[in-house]
């Protein structure tokens, strides 16, 4: 457990205070922070009253350090009870986040992604950035604006072998595209955490934890959200160079894949880069879960939430400005599941047994490439699918513990 004190560069009238507890980062009021840190540096309640006192420049007294130990530090697994300090503490109550991770797992532990992250912070040098986002920026109007990627795109198309090297191009993109992420939060003065997997929304992803940027600047943790698109360009840089030594066409294409993976993430109406991106520039910590507040405050005759009367004026305008556009795009997705939903899910399901025979012949004729191409092809029709499904059983479970939970309170 580790204090790192207010939040800086807050939207919040009252900035929170951070703690940290292992992998995640808890927000509480100073007033915690600071029973907090006097449970840890003083000895009994009655000093801890004392020096709490001196700080909040309000009375208190040991009854009520114990009262805020016992109710709030406890249970939250900052503060150990009598006896139990040699236990972990308890995990963290599970996640009912908005458009959150499901089926979260660790692939690569915090001390393997921190010494993967160490050699890349070069990388972050405002002289190196510069030069990469210029060669960027120059090879995207050569190649844009002369030498078009018509070629590359037809060369994919005659060769479908081809669709395996840009996917596993894409692939590697995609891990050091994490990396950017650890090594910008590792160069601005934070300690990344593990690199993981799971299921966002409908696809499988990859993450990174890097909760413990929350101790930085708004400058630092910028960094660390477009650290992840900024290694996208960095790949792009090394795709250049290769394709103006060997001139090999499908570069191109793979150089195009990078420039959709950037947009992509930069969308901010969902758990990428650009939300939180969005919430670092806002100084609103996780933007998106101050939606649902900010949804029921617009019925008639419902009281401000205390989510939205503790943001700042400007912070407010620009909550309701995003919640705008995220209704507008959760409007668009929703027409778009239901109309092109079934077709898809008809097309996927008639086209397997095409691939499972493509297969079989492959295997047949010994043709390896062609092989891993269908099973590639394959995993890809069944991924969108199976996470669909999975998604749908978690809300259903999410929905079916509410209801008990009210009828249980009943």
């Amino acid at each position: 457990m580790e204090l790192l004190g207010p939040y800086r560069d807050s939207g919040l009238e009252n900035p929170p205070y951070l703690i940290r507890r292992g992998a995640a980062v808890l927000q509480v009021s100073r007033l915690l922070h600071v029973v907090a840190e006097g449970v840890i540096d003083l000895r009994d309640y009655d000093e801890v009253a004392v020096a709490t006192s001196a700080r909040i420049g309000r009375r208190f007294s040991a009854d009520d350090v114990r009262f805020l130990v016992e109710e709030k530090l406890i249970p939250a697994g900052i503060v150990a009870a009598a006896g139990t300090a040699d236990r972990d503490p308890p995990p963290p109550a599970a996640e009912d986040r908005l458009l959150g991770l499901r089926f979260r797992q660790t692939l690569l532990q915090p001390e393997s992604v921190n010494e993967a992250a160490r050699p890349l912070c070069w990388l972050f040098q405002p002289v190196v950035v510069t030069a990469i986002l210029a060669i960027v920026i120059g090879f995207d109007a050569w190649l844009f604006g002369v030498h078009g990627v018509k070629a590359a795109l037809d060369q994919v198309i005659r060769q479908p072998g081809l669709l395996t090297f840009l996917l596993v191009l894409g692939w590697l993109s995609t891990f050091f595209h994490e990396l950017g992420h650890a090594a910008g939060c590792r160069y601005s003065g934070a300690r990344p955490g593990a690199i993981g997997a799971g299921i966002y929304l409908i696809w499988p992803v990859l993450c990174t934890n890097v909760t413990d940027a929350y101790r930085l600047g708004r400058v630092g943790r910028l960094r660390t959200d477009l650290g992840g698109v900024y290694f996208n360009a960095v790949f792009i840089v090394v795709l250049a160079g290769v394709f103006a030594v060997t001139g090999y066409e499908p570069l191109v294409a793979a150089v195009l894949v990078q420039h959709f993976m950037i947009l992509d993430q930069l969308m901010p109406w969902v758990r990428l880069d650009g939300h939180y991106l969005v919430s670092d520039l806002t100084g609103v910590p996780d933007i998106l879960d101050r939606v649902r507040p900010a949804l029921r405050s617009l019925i008639p005759g419902r009281p401000s939430a205390p989510e939205l009367r503790a943001l700042r004026p400007a912070s407010r305008r620009l909550l309701f400005g995003y919640l705008g556009s995220l209704v507008i795009f959760v409007a668009a997705a929703c027409v778009m599941t239901i109309v092109q939903g079934p077709t898809l899910l008809a097309s996927t399901w008639d086209s397997l047994p095409s691939h499972v025979d493509a297969l079989e012949h492959a295997v047949g004729m010994w043709d390896l490439p062609v092989a891993v191409l269908v099973i590639m092809q394959i995993g890809l029709l069944a991924t969108p699918v199976i996470g669909f499904v999975l998604t749908l059983a978690f809300a259903a479970s999410i929905l079916l513990k509410r209801r008990a939970s009210k009828l249980a309170n009943a």
